[in-house]
This record gives C-alpha cells, structure tokens and sequence, in this order.
C-alpha cells in the first residue's frame, strides 16, 4: 500500500510540475522512450533472459521467493537493472551529441537533439525511482532476506558502480549541454 501511495504521489508531482510549465506534451518523446525502454528490455534479455521476467513478476504479484539465496539473485537483477537504464540515459545523450554535432549549421535540429538527451534522463529517472527501486527494496522486506558479507561486499560494489554510472549520466548531459553551448557560438559567428 505505501509504494502505491509514494508511487502516485510522485507521478502527481510530475505531472503537476510538468502541466505548470508548459503542459504534458512537450515531455512526451516517443524516440527517448523507444531508446530507454529498448535498451532496458534489450539487457534483461541479455542479461538474465526469462529469470528477469521470473523476477519482475514476482515482484509485481507480492509472491515470495523459494528461498534466501534466490532472493538474493532477485536483489542482484534489480540492481544489474538500475544500472541499466543509467546506460539506456548515457546512450540517448552521446546518441543525442552526435545528431547535434552532425546537424550543427541547422538550429531546427539542436532543441528536438537536446530534448531526446534530457528526456530520456527524465524517463530513466522515472524508472529508477517508480519501479525499480521500490521493486528491490520490497522482495527485501518481502522475504526478510539476511543478506550475506559476502553478498553485501558485492552490493556496495554494485552500488559504487551505480553511483559512478549516475556520474557518467551527468558528464554526458554536461557535454550536451556543452555541445549546444558551442553550437548556438557556432551559429553566431
């Protein structure tokens, strides 16, 4: 009931931020979806093939695990996934740059090029904290998982990489931002 509760009061926030500044539809971007959710669905696949989908429906349906150590995996999926969609992010922005950069003596093309990068930040954000997040966080309380040293060693692994692929995210964004700094100079010279 809570992670409904948080869930919808963060997707009320967004929507009402997002309607006060200039209405839905200007965040709405059907090729930063493709490229967040593609990459997303692309890697469970690659990475954990059927156990991901095994492992998202449990976590939709409150089912809990057999045991501690297929908790454990279920845990290590959600994480492999919030790094995921941090990739997905890193990609729409380079993605983003090179149309920039490629297009750069047409100004049409630099406000759609920026928006892709920076929406699908927004929508990998969107992921991390409406689904992600609270999915890994409620098979724990939903199995009462003792997680191993050995495991948690691996987590805060895990998490520095998290944490390193939230800054990569940022550097890529700094460097769009960077990108159509240096072409609104380039326009104007």
């Amino acid at each position: 009931m809570n992670r409904l509760v948080g869930s919808l009061i963060i997707i009320l926030s967004v929507i009402l931020a997002t309607s006060l500044s200039g209405g839905l539809l200007i965040y709405l971007d059907i090729p930063s979806v493709i490229t967040v959710v593609g990459v997303t669905i692309g890697g469970i696949f690659a990475g954990y093939g059927n156990t991901g989908w095994h492992y998202l429906t449990i976590s939709l349906s409150n089912q809990k695990l057999d045991d501690e150590q297929q908790a454990v995996q279920a845990i290590h999926f959600y994480q492999y996934l919030g790094n995921l969609v941090l990739i997905a992010a890193s990609m729409a922005i380079i993605m983003a740059v090179v149309k920039l950069l490629s297009n750069i003596d047409d100004p049409k093309q630099i406000g759609p090029a920026l928006a892709f990068a920076l929406l699908s930040v927004f929508y990998a954000a969107g992921l991390l904290l409406l689904f992600i997040l609270p999915a890994k966080h409620h098979l724990i309380r939903l199995n009462r998982v003792e997680i191993p040293e050995s495991v948690k060693t691996m987590i805060d692994h895990e998490n520095r990489l998290s944490k390193r692929m939230l800054v990569l995210v940022s550097v890529c964004t700094m460097i769009s931002l960077g990108s159509l700094f240096f072409a609104f100079n380039y326009l104007v010279v």
